[in-house]
């Protein structure tokens, strides 16, 4: 009988040791405590409000505070809010959320939104168990799905989204790209390649050009062809070499407009410019850094009909944005941007979900999230995937007579997003720059 009880004690002795490794491994305590933490009422806000990226913190917190209002101006009963400044500070990040959790006691939390703060905050989150709305593009961001959730549009989405539209609903076959030597540029320009491929279209000819370049008539030459054949024939007249539907350019409004006017310079027909009658104008395809009201004033008759993506129109005629933007413009005086916009939607969403539950639960609320079907704001309707990320009809604009119009989806005009991936989409991972392709 001793021996039996002396094996026992050494087996509960063993047991406690094993336990005691256990909650010494890195991030378990916090786990084991996971829950323990007081739950709240109470939302948390991490934005860089001071430092080198205030000005981005300051644009989402009029978003979150015009959102407060209108709920509260709408008669629903709102949540606390705990702001936390990260000083776009990463370490200041991950300890907000332990701040938050702790000692706040939220339900949940929307930011960071500067990459280099996602990361730590995203893991802090994932040990806290608190659902946490990631409001930036950072890819591969940890715990994507399980906690953490991002309400943005990502490059994937946007280059998705243009690529289908342009080919299934347009009929384009044929495209070139023409982008800047630059990384965000290199990136956009990598992926919608794939996907104007993956839709059955063929990219016919590849240019680059340096940074910053305002001068684009030898691109122009180059990207017709008629450099090439002068140096091959020495012949001083040629006709534009047109083989090519669409042009993609990635980069900014303004060097967008002036390249447009170097190839219609070059008698590329574009818009409502036609050199001659039975010319079948190029459409130019862009990304959101077009989205801005003094596009077509720059560029002319030579961005008509041009196709462009974004996740919010603050020109759209929906009701909602409308009110929106009348609203910012009161308060703020200039347009919301899309940054605004996002913000709005993600403390309306949070707080309608978080008013939902019947006592302040954080694995209830990211069950909300998670299933979410059809939330409509002002980026449009939109659900979270299985991946955590948010899934938006994203808006098709273009340009009509000196105006951005939105083409799709139709905007809601009596009443009151894109593609998104659950990961990273395998695509071509580099394009060699300075260069030049040719498709045959």
């Amino acid at each position: 009988m001793n021996g039996i009880y002396r094996f026992k004690r050494l087996l509960s002795v063993l047991g406690a040791f094993l336990v005691l490794l256990v909650l010494a491994a890195p991030g378990a305590l916090s786990r084991a405590r996971a829950d323990e933490w007081p739950t709240r009422n109470r939302i948390g806000i991490m934005l860089p409000l001071s430092g080198r990226f205030e000005r981005i913190g300051k644009e989402v917190r009029r978003g979150i505070d015009l959102a407060i209002s209108d709920l509260s101006a709408q008669g629903i009963a709102l949540p606390r809010v705990s702001w936390i400044d990260t000083h776009s500070d990463p370490s200041r990040a991950v300890e907000g959320v332990s701040t938050l959790v702790e000692h706040d006691g939220v339900v949940g939390i929307i930011g960071p939104v500067v990459s280099a703060e996602v990361d730590g905050a995203a893991e802090a989150a994932a040990a806290h168990h608190v659902p946490m709305m990631v409001l930036s593009q950072k890819p591969d961001i940890p715990w994507l799905g399980s906690w953490v959730y991002r309400n943005f549009m990502t490059v994937d989405a946007q280059m998705k989204r243009l690529a289908d539209y342009a080919v299934n609903e347009r009929g384009i076959e044929r495209i070139a790209l023409v982008y800047p030597e630059e990384r965000y540029a290199m990136e956009l320009t990598a992926a919608f390649w794939d996907y104007a491929e993956e839709a059955g279209a063929r990219i016919v000819l590849v240019e680059s050009y340096p940074p910053g370049t305002s001068d684009f008539m030898a691109l122009a030459r180059e990207v017709v062809g008629i450099s090439r054949e002068k140096r091959r024939t020495k012949q001083e007249k040629l006709e534009p070499h047109i083989d090519f539907d669409a042009l993609f350019n990635p980069d900014n409004y303004r060097s967008a407009s002036l390249l447009a006017a170097a190839l219609a310079y070059q008698e590329v027909p574009l818009g409502r410019f036609k050199p001659k009658d039975d010319s079948t104008p190029v459409i130019l395809l862009g990304t959101n850094r077009w989205n801005n009201p003094n596009f077509p004033r720059d560029g002319g008759d030579y961005v008509e009909k041009s196709l462009f993506v974004d996740l919010f129109f603050p020109g759209s005629p929906d009701v909602q944005v409308r009110a929106f933007v009348k609203a910012f413009k009161k308060q703020y005086q200039h347009t919301p941007s899309m940054l605004a916009a996002i913000a709005y939607d993600s403390m309306s969403l949070m707080v309608r979900q978080a008013r939902a539950l019947k006592v302040p639960d954080r694995t209830a609320l990211a069950r909300r999230l998670s299933s979410l079907k059809g939330y409509h704001g002002l980026t449009g309707a939109f659900h979270f995937s299985a991946g955590g990320e948010a899934v938006h009809n994203l808006h098709v604009l273009s340009v009509k007579r000196h105006r951005l119009i939105q083409l799709a989806p139709p905007p809601r005009l009596g009443a009151g997003g894109g593609h998104g991936r659950g990961g990273a989409h395998p695509r071509r991972w580099w394009i060699p720059t300075p260069f030049r392709w040719i498709v045959p």
